[in-house]
């Protein structure tokens, strides 16, 4: 990272790994929702996906808020359908 300041760093530890298997033709959002719900999960994160879906609705931050939370203006959203 030369000359390049990071504004702030973590570290942090993997407390547990989950794995959860969505068959073909259920929403991806609805079964990760209720596996988190199941698990009694409050946070996660998605390492990798393998698969495909004939539908897609990705979200990212477009621009960081004056003041928090996070809201829908904040962010860009993109909708990939087909295989």
């Amino acid at each position: 990272m030369s000359g390049v300041k990071p504004v702030s760093l973590g570290i942090g530890c993997v407390k547990r790994v989950v794995l959860v298997k969505v068959e073909p033709g259920n929403d991806l959002l609805t079964c990760l929702v209720e596996a988190a719900s199941k698990l009694r999960m409050r946070a996660g994160l998605i390492v990798s996906g393998v698969g495909s879906l004939k539908k897609a609705r990705l979200r990212n931050l477009e621009r960081f808020p004056d003041e928090y939370p996070v809201r829908d203006e904040h962010r860009a959203f993109t909708t990939v359908e087909g295989p």
